[in-house]
């Protein structure tokens, strides 16, 4: 239940950051294997840049379209390389998994985040704020969450 309210509060909290979009275009093409991470970059207003999600997402209506890639046991290979990715976020420590996508393209990042305990929550917004060159925003979206979860 705590995590329906997670996810519910970090889409919301995307509306804090709409207006950061200017110059979105030098933010990479994302491919998230999480729905928290997901839910993360849609907070952060990098919704535009998503190209493909977990099947377990949540999504608004707006990005239906994403094609869905992964779950906790398996990776579309084909369906991601199609969806032409600059950074594959997963949870999934499992660099066979990910292989043969940067056999094919050796540019892509397949980037492991640990979520494992509630701290770990905060600590990927942080880690994802890095990865897209958006840290402040992460650093407002983590005090927000922070004071949430108090």
């Amino acid at each position: 239940m705590k995590r329906w309210y997670l996810l519910i509060f970090l889409l919301a909290a995307g509306a804090l950051f709409a207006p950061a979009r200017a110059g979105a275009a030098s933010y990479p093409r994302i491919a998230s294997g999480s729905p928290g991470f997901t839910a993360t970059i849609i907070a952060m207003g990098l919704e535009d840049h998503l190209v493909a999600v977990s099947r377990f997402c949540t999504l608004p209506d707006r990005l239906a379209h994403l094609p869905r890639v992964a779950d906790a046991q398996n990776v579309d290979g084909e369906t991601l390389m199609a969806a032409k990715p600059d950074v594959v976020l997963t949870q999934i420590q499992d660099p066979a998994r990910y292989a043969g996508l940067q056999k094919i393209d050796p540019n892509v990042r397949v980037i492991y985040i640990s979520v494992e305990t509630i701290d770990d929550i905060g600590t990927s917004m942080l880690t994802i704020g890095e990865i897209v060159g958006k840290q402040a925003d992460a650093e407002v979206l983590y005090a927000a969450w922070q004071e949430r979860i108090a």
